[in-house]
């Protein structure tokens, strides 16, 4: 065991079935592999941490490709994988693709508690079938508050899509997790070192109740996050986070690898764009 915990903080690769192009523009095999390519110095880590929105489509072939370069990548250094649900992401296509991978067969949610070298890693499902804004149900929470009651020898790290944090884009706004504070009350005082999410496309660091909050940016494309208020946008570009969990507090390293095609834009939503997934991703359809 050493001092300091090291994650790989891999988010939003909306992987396809048969490789397909995202948005018809962005190859994200291509892309995840140029993130992983830029991490081949780094020779020891601790967990490879997957923050949801894996498949875009969720088909069973997709999660396989990303399991068939993620895992390898990260049985060379000795890593953990651990991977969570996003918005995008579909139960029956993730249960088959990971039953091979030791995940216990069940229903909607998936969340567990794991150890690694002595850190608790803790995966919450906050993805609702369906839409595109997240939530965690009271059973969940109840569970969290149950595992959290014991501390872990070395703290926790804990993943999740949807970050108890506010967006800055209109559109992601209307699609956060709903009733964060109920997720912040159960984490304050707690041993969780550092909470990991994804859902926003871009290099965030926020925090809840003295907890650094880390979004990696997006292996498919990064969000434009200065847009003028009536259009929301993405454009090429792929990323990751590399973070480092040490006794004195948690130290993130974001970054993007240059690729040719970088900030071309990849979609631009208008007002009326945008009332139309809200109004069929977003809360009000589902209360």
């Amino acid at each position: 065991m050493t001092d300091e915990f090291t994650i790989v903080h891999l988010s939003d690769t909306h992987f396809k079935e048969g490789g397909a192009l995202h948005h018809d523009v962005t190859d994200t095999v291509a892309a995840l592999e140029s993130v992983l390519g830029h991490l081949e110095p780094v020779r020891r880590v601790d967990l490879v941490a997957c923050t949801g929105d894996l498949s875009d489509d969720g088909s069973v072939d997709s999660y396989r490709r990303l399991r068939a370069m993620v895992e390898p990548w990260a049985a060379e250094r000795c890593a953990a994988v651990a991977y969570c649900l996003g918005n995008h992401d579909q139960t029956p296509g993730f249960r088959q693709a990971m039953t091979d991978a030791g995940l216990e067969p069940g229903e909607h949610p998936f969340y567990s508690s794991t150890v690694v070298d002595g850190m608790r890693v803790i995966v919450l499902d906050t993805h609702v079938p369906g839409a595109g804004y997240g939530a965690i149900g009271e059973e969940q929470l109840e569970w969290l508050r149950r595992e959290l009651a014991t501390p872990s020898e070395r703290g926790t790290v804990l993943m999740l899509h949807h970050p108890p944090v506010p967006a800055e884009t209109p559109l992601l706004r209307a699609l956060e997790l709903q009733h964060p504070e109920a997720l912040i009350d159960v984490l304050r005082g707690s041993d969780v070192r550092v909470v990991l999410g994804g859902h926003y496309h871009a290099a965030i660091v926020d925090q809840v109740a003295g907890i650094p909050v880390v979004l990696a940016p997006a292996i498919t494309n990064q969000s434009e996050q200065f847009s003028p208020p009536e259009f929301e946008g993405a454009v090429a570009g792929s990323g990751a986070a590399f973070v480092r969990v040490h006794e004195h507090g948690v130290r993130v390293l974001p970054f993007t690898v240059p690729r040719i095609g970088d900030g071309v834009r990849v979609y631009r939503f208008d007002t009326q764009q945008m009332q139309r997934i809200i109004e069929a991703a977003g809360p009000a359809r589902h209360t």
